[in-house]
């Protein structure tokens, strides 16, 4: 990408970074999940993990989830600097968060109660 065109983002951000409230940005972000939701059911059709169908061929659909996933990326850059405070730390931690011990417990648990069922 040219110093012109990374020059132009940058600008277009703190505009919009300028222009956009907590209220609008979670709106936005709303949307952009329930979005990113729908490209990610289209995915696993278009990938054959169901049994429904769909016209749209994966490299598509991994796209349009890849597009999805930056717009919320976005919508979360916003609401980190514009937003409560709160939604600040959260994003800021997640990579630390508890939550990932109790994911990995359930997805242990499950495979046990898998292997039982095998047994």
């Amino acid at each position: 990408m040219d110093k012109e065109k990374i020059a132009k983002i940058a600008k277009s951000k703190a505009y919009v970074m300028g222009h956009i409230d907590p209220r609008t940005g979670l709106e936005q972000l709303s949307e952009e999940l329930n979005e990113m939701s729908q490209a990610a059911l289209k995915l696993i059709r278009a990938a054959g993990w169901n049994g429904n169908p769909t016209p749209v061929n994966y490299k598509q659909a991994l796209s349009d989830l890849n597009e999805e996933f930056c717009d919320v990326l976005m919508c979360l850059e916003v609401l980190t600097e514009n937003g409560p405070d709160d939604l600040y730390q959260c994003v800021d931690h997640a990579t630390i968060s508890p939550k990932w011990i109790r994911w990995a417990t359930r997805i242990k648990e499950c495979d046990r109660n898998a292997e039982s069922r095998d047994s």
